[in-house]
């Protein structure tokens, strides 16, 4: 994360992110935000039990909390992938672009029906303390609907939007002003 460090915006594309951990969400997350935060809770119904999610205290480099983020995502983002950018869109760290994700939030488990069939049934559900919800069967909705092979060029162009004001090396604002002006040709 130490070569992120004076990046102007970042674009984290998990637009073909299938999930991982929730740990892995919480340590990247505590990279974009100070202080402990509460990302999510998992309630499991068999023992009446909840689990909470936070930042990871052990990480103290904060030097991109403040940067803009834009995440990519689609139908093929699921899981872990669709929690970081559910948790960064409603902590309100990041702008989400794409289409809406894959829509699995609540970790299921396989049962036995008989000696041939199985079914998966959700035994914990993923409860956002922002939104006291999940994504569960709909998906990370973006703040941009846009197709995915045009994602990126939309993202890149937000960016640009973004820290265009904010710029006062002349030639970092004629960089960006003729990258600006090639997309929008």
């Amino acid at each position: 994360m130490t070569m992120l460090e004076d990046v102007d915006a970042l674009i984290i594309d998990l637009r073909e992110n299938g999930g991982g951990s929730g740990e892995t969400v919480s340590w990247l997350t505590s990279y974009f935000t100070d202080g402990r935060i509460h990302l999510n809770s998992f309630y499991t119904r068999y023992t009446d039990t909840q689990s909470r999610f936070y930042t990871d205290e052990t990480v103290t480099s904060h030097t991109l909390q403040s940067v803009p983020i834009y995440i990519l995502i689609g139908p093929n983002t699921f899981s872990a992938a669709e929690e970081f950018a559910y948790n960064l869109k409603h902590l309100k760290r990041a702008t989400v672009i794409g289409m809406p994700s894959k829509g699995g939030a609540n970790p299921w488990a396989w049962f036995s029906l008989n000696d041939e069939f199985r079914i998966g049934i959700p035994t914990t559900k993923a409860i956002n303390p922002i939104t006291k919800t999940n994504w569960e069967g709909m998906g990370v909705q973006p703040h941009v609907k846009v197709n995915e092979s045009k994602a990126l060029e939309r993202a890149h162009t937000i960016a640009l939007e973004v820290i265009a004001p904010s710029l006062t090396n002349e030639y970092q604002k004629q960089e960006v002003e003729a990258l600006l002006g090639e997309e929008t040709r």
